[in-house]
Order: structure tokens, then C-alpha cells, then sequence
């Protein structure tokens, strides 16, 4: 089959050629070099994007988090804060003296995060103290401040960090298979890689959720679904978002009755949830929820404050809800503040309500989505699928962080490789993480930053662009001959065993 040519098949692509001295003709010899492959460049993308995304970063770890620097020059990112937030640059006891070198997540610090990321957080601190030795404010034997700590700390992460997007990159490749190996430079140059790689962890969880897919894509009837399982399980133990790829997976096995490799997945994600979270128990400790300030304080395990945590947060930003609130009451502000009870220092009240309204929602887009796969006059590829359960979860959870529409970026890159929409979505949401930075300038300046109303205009444009891109790739579902992976007689790369399968139509119809 022959290798697609971007410049040749992709309108946008093909009007960029053009200040190269235009697009591949007919006539050109193919590849100049066996090494410059589609991948390997694509791969050189990844880490010349990842360079660049350092850079970006880099003015927050030489300056000190005064008169909103961290939001003017837009370098922010929790991979250098939580160091010290989440206790790890040195266990102490309860009177705060200095007893070690790194605390443990979950057994000497609770932690807001799943069980992987408390691990790579452990990790990186174990290095940084092996680095600068001591703990503390300062290294007794050099003297370093604990901002270079923080410094370290986040250079190691940002390396764990960028072996992920590679591993995200390879994986895109791998799936689309050999013809359309180039989709993967869709990856490699994201604008959203370039402004979030290093925000937070999230990169850790989209290289698992790559590595399931791509395992699920191999077709083997046994191994294949159980190690895809194991991996999404990983991505899971990371954010909860690849329960919905896993979801995504089981909604396409019952349409082709393939009931096997479903539950193998299924019993596959079982165990590397499992296997992630066993040992955050095993070293977990009771730590006053919310706080010690609350006179309602429970001792909750440390694993366990992550799920607490989610439960009881309030609107966040970048979410519709957060308009929604704003609209009915005015006061979007005090809501966004909101933040975990915890991290808050206050004692605030479960907001049930909107738990109730969010989880509904969510439900809705499960069901018009199975609807969608059920009812299709052919099967739907797994990156359509699943690229529409994460956007739907991601528009209308409470929480909305900007680093998560690095979750979407592969997944979208396998529903609809179209270079034009995916722009035109990325350039949204790096526009909404940048203006969510200057609108926490007016909370501590009202009359400096981006006001209020401003802000949530942003996020309606946002996520009336990732409505319009969805139903780009549901008109895609419902017409297949426009679908541009299937225009050649492909069924669906990322299959697996669901790859060809028998597939008579509308299941319902049958």
C-alpha cells in the first residue's frame, strides 16, 4: 500500500509546501535516506518541541514566585511548586524539625494525586536528595537554596516527562500504521505539548494510554487485549481519563461480539490497577482529612485522599460549569476557589449537587456515544470512539486543568488526522491555559490581568471549537467514505481484533 504523502493529501500541508518550493510531485523520488524515516523525524519533532517547552518553563525556575511572575510570563508549572507543597523535599516530624532527607507520598505526606504519579514523585525526589544531599530549606554541605532543589527536582521530571512524549509520539506511529506514519508529527509538533508538556504529570498517563492502545492495535487474541489492559490499568493508576479508552474498547467488542478480548482487557486494567495502587496502601498513613484545622477532621488514608479530594472540590477552572455558576449566581470567583479542602486550609462542605449534575452529564455523552457505536452504518474506528468519550468527560467534568487537552491530542490525532481542525482546536486551548494565568492575576490585582467575564468567554470558545471538532469526527462515523484513514480500504489500524472483523451494520439493525 502506498506510504501517504501529506503534501499531496492534506490541504493545510500542502499550502505550507509552498514556501519550500510546493508539494511532492508525481514524478519525485521517495525517501533520500534509509535513516530519515517518518518516524525518526517525527521523533527529532518530539525532542525539539520538548527543548523548546523547557525553555519555556525555564524563567520559573531562576525566579522566585513574586508579583505574579510565574502567570506574566506564563511559565508556571506544578512539576517545580509541588516539591515543596507536597513535603517532599524533606520528612519532618510534627513539630516540623527536619528527620529526612525525602518524605514518602501517601506514608509521611498525603498526596492529591493517583498512586504512579506519587511514585515518579518519589523517585525524582530520591534523586534530587541523592543530587544536593540534606534536606531542609538549605544543603548544609553546599550551601544551595531550595530553589535550586526544586530546580533539580523538576529537570529530572521534565526528562521522565520527555521520554514520554516520545513514547506518545512512537505509539501514534506505530498504530496508524507504516501509510500513515506521518500523522504522528501531528503529535510531535502540538502546540499543547509545547505550552503543557511540563505543567504537570499528565504525559506519564497519555505514554500508558498510548502503549494500551498500541498493544490492543497488535491483534493477538490473547495477549494483545490482556497487556493493553494491564497498560490503560497503568494509565488509570496515573488519571482516571483511560477508564474511557478501556470503555471505548468494550463498547466496539460488543458491536462485533467479540466478548473475549473485551474481558480480557477488562481483567487486564483489573490488574495494573491493582498492581499500581498495592503498594500506596502498603505504605499509606492516616493524615487528618480535610486538615487539621477543620473541626470536622477524619483520619483518611493516604491513597485514598486523591478520590476524597475529587469528591469534595468545587468548580475549577477551564470548566463549562464554572460559566454555568456564574450565570446563576455571580459568583464564578469564590466557586473557583474552591479548591480541595486541604490544599485550601478550610473545612468547606461537599458539593453534591454539582458532583450529581457533572456525573450526570457525563453519563449522557457515555450513552449518545454507545448510541452512535450501536447505530452506525459501520463499526467505528477505536480512535473515533475514544477520542469522544475523553472530550466529553474533559468538557464536562468539574475539573478542567489546561495540561489535559494533552490527554486528547493522540486520541484525536487517530479519530480525524486533519491538520487544519487540529490546529484550530489546540490554538483554543493554548488561548484558554494562557488567559486562565492572567485571570489569577485579578484575584490578587482587580485592576491587573484578564477580568472575569473575559475569561469565561474563552472557555465557551473553547469548547464550542471541541463540540464543532467531535462532530467532525461523528459526521465521520456516520458517512465512513469521508473518513480519510478508511479512504483507502483500511477498516480500522488501531483495531486489533476488531480490525476487519465481520461487520453487517447498524447493530440494532440486525
Amino acid at each position: 500500500m502506498p506510504t501517504h504523502t501529506p503534501s499531496l493529501e492534506d490541504p493545510a500541508v500542502s499550502g505550507v509546501t509552498r514556501l519550500i518550493g510546493g508539494r511532492w510531485g508525481r514524478h519525485a523520488v521517495g525517501t533520500t535516506s534509509w535513516w530519515w524515516t517518518p518516524l525518526r523525524i517525527a521523533l527529532g519533532a518530539t525532542i525539539l518541541v520538548t527543548v523548546l517547552a523547557y525553555l519555556q518553563k525555564s524563567p520559573c525556575l531562576t525566579h522566585s514566585y513574586t508579583d505574579e511572575y510565574q502567570y506574566t510570563r506564563v511559565c508556571y508549572t506544578d512539576t517545580y511548586a509541588l516539591y515543596t507543597a507536597e513535603g517532599l523535599n524533606a520528612k519532618t516530624d510534627a513539630d516540623g524539625n527536619v528527620i529526612g532527607t525525602t518524605s514518602v507520598p501517601y506514608g509521611d505526606h498525603p498526596v492529591e494525586y493517583p498512586p504512579v504519579i506519587g511514585g515518579l514523585m518519589w523517585a525524582a525526589a530520591e534523586v534530587t536528595s541523592t543530587i544536593h544531599g540534606g534536606g531542609g530549606d538549605q544543603d548544609p554541605a553546599t550551601g544551595l537554596a531550595s530553589g535550586s532543589r526544586n530546580t533539580t527536582f523538576f529537570n529530572v521530571t521534565a526528562l521522565g516527562l520527555a521520554l514520554c512524549a516520545l513514547v506518545s509520539t512512537w505509539t501514534v506511529a506505530r498504530i496508524a500504521g507504516r501509510r500513515r506514519a506521518w500523522d504522528a508529527m501531528m503529535v510531535a509538533l502540538s502546540p499543547a505539548l509545547l505550552l503543557h508538556a511540563f505543567t504537570n504529570w499528565d504525559l506519564a498517563a497519555v505514554a500508558a494510554t498510548g502503549l494500551g492502545l498500541w498493544f490492543w492495535s497488535r491483534g493477538s487474541p490473547l495477549w494483545s487485549p490482556i497487556l493493553a489492559g494491564v497498560f490503560l490499568g497503568i494509565g488509570i493508576a496515573t488519571k482516571l481519563y483511560p477508564a474511557f479508552v478501556l470503555l471505548a474498547i468494550l463498547m466496539l467488542c460488543l458491536r462485533a461480539a467479540k466478548w473475549r478480548a473485551g474481558l480480557l482487557a477488562i481483567a487486564g486494567a483489573a490488574a495494573g490497577v491493582v498492581a499500581c495502587y498495592v503498594p500506596a496502601i502498603l505504605v499509606s498513613n492516616n493524615f487528618l482529612f480535610p486538615n487539621g484545622d477543620c473541626k470536622y477532621a477524619q483520619p483518611l488514608s493516604g491513597w485514598r485522599w486523591f478520590f476524597s479530594l475529587s469528591r469534595d472540590r468545587g468548580t475549577d477552572w477551564g470548566s463549562v460549569w464554572l460559566v454555568v455558576q456564574h450565570w446563576f449566581s455571580g459568583d464564578a470567583i469564590g466557586r473557583a476557589m474552591n479548591t480541595p479542602a486541604a490544599a485550601a486550609g478550610t473545612c468547606s462542605a461537599t458539593p453534591t449537587s454539582l458532583n450529581h449534575i457533572a456525573e450526570a452529564a457525563v453519563l449522557v455523552v457515555i450513552a449518545g456515544v454507545g448510541l452512535l457505536v450501536a447505530l452506525a452504518p459501520r463499526r467505528p474506528r477505536v480512535g473515533q470512539v475514544a477520542f469522544l468519550l475523553v472530550a466529553g468527560f474533559v468538557m464536562l467534568n468539574k475539573v478542567d486543568s489546561p495540561q489535559y487537552v494533552l490527554w486528547l491530542v493522540p486520541l484525536a490525532v487517530l479519530a480525524r488526522p486533519r491538520w487544519v481542525s487540529l490546529l484550530v482546536w489546540q490554538v483554543s486551548e493554548v488561548a484558554l491555559g494562557i488567559a486562565n494565568l492572567y485571570t489569577l492575576i485579578a484575584l490578587d490585582h482587580s485592576d491587573q490581568g484578564l477580568p472575569l467575564d473575559t475569561y469565561l468567554l474563552f472557555i465557551v470558545a473553547r469548547d464550542v471549537v471541541l463540540v464543532w471538532l467531535m462532530a467532525l469526527v461523528v459526521r465521520d462515523v456516520l458517512v465512513p467514505r469521508i473518513d480519510v484513514v478508511r479512504r483507502d480500504g483500511v477498516d480500522d489500524p488501531a483495531g486489533g481484533v476488531l480490525d476487519g472483523a465481520a461487520d453487517s451494520g447498524a447493530a440494532f439493525a440486525r
